[in-house]
């Protein structure tokens, strides 16, 4: 298996020595390889380092409208304005308690359309950053539901009015 580019190996232990045993095991043990602390190398360590590689990427995206990409920045605004001296803060120095807090405040405060979107971009800037879902502070930070609003029929003599002039 590969874990950022190198090549892990591992015999199987004495007590594994059936092939369906090491076959039960082998997801736990990816899974204890992919959240091994790995430094990667040139990977940003403050949080404006790594909003400031989303912000370069969402520019030289070709594919993204004008539209799209205006409201990703408000979204990083928003999320500047709403969690002061996230700039200054290293990236692993963003603990979950304090991502907890900070969703709190903001669900207060906007939709839960643009909570939702706004997470999204916060989770964007931590996996442009080289996070591994597993590993971003944000992961457990449920999206909100966004109400829909009940349809609006007619009435039985408007449905009939509507047929008519059909």
């Amino acid at each position: 298996m590969k874990v950022n580019g190198k090549l892990i190996r591992q015999k199987l232990r004495p007590e594994t020595s059936v092939y369906s045993d090491a076959l039960v095991r082998l997801p736990d043990f990816l899974k204890k390889q992919r959240k091994s602390k790995r430094h990667v190398k040139g990977a940003p360590v403050y949080f404006k380092d790594a909003r400031t590689l989303y912000e370069t990427d969402l520019d030289n995206d070709h594919t993204v409208a004008d539209s799209h990409r205006n409201f990703r920045k408000w979204c990083v605004k928003s999320l500047l304005k709403n969690w002061s001296g996230l700039d200054d803060l290293k990236l692993a120095a963003i603990k979950k308690e304090s991502c907890r807090e900070w969703a709190k405040r903001l669900s207060e405060k906007v939709g839960p359309q643009y909570f939702n979107n706004v997470l999204g971009t916060f989770r964007a800037i931590f996996k442009r950053a080289g996070y591994q879902p597993e590993d971003n502070p944000l992961h457990e930070i449920k999206r909100l539901g966004i109400p829909l609003a009940p349809p609006q029929l007619p009435e039985s003599d408007q449905f009939n009015q509507l047929l008519e002039i059909i």
